[in-house]
């Protein structure tokens, strides 16, 4: 449809550089999830690591 073709063009990616950039995104934000259980648990572990991450996040995706 011409969303897609609308969005693809927006960020300047391929259909297979968006899905991998997409895959790569999902992957990261799993294992954060996890990491983020982890510090619930312990606290004094990891600390700043869930945040950091997703503040990087952040400046990646919002110059897309």
């Amino acid at each position: 449809s011409i969303m897609k073709c609308n969005h693809l063009n927006t960020v300047g990616e391929s259909y297979g550089d968006h899905l991998f950039f997409t895959v790569q995104l999902s992957l990261v934000l799993l294992f954060l999830s996890i990491v983020s259980i982890v510090h619930g648990l312990c606290p004094w572990i990891l600390t700043g690591t869930v945040s950091d991450k997703i503040k990087y996040l952040n400046e990646k995706l919002s110059t897309r």
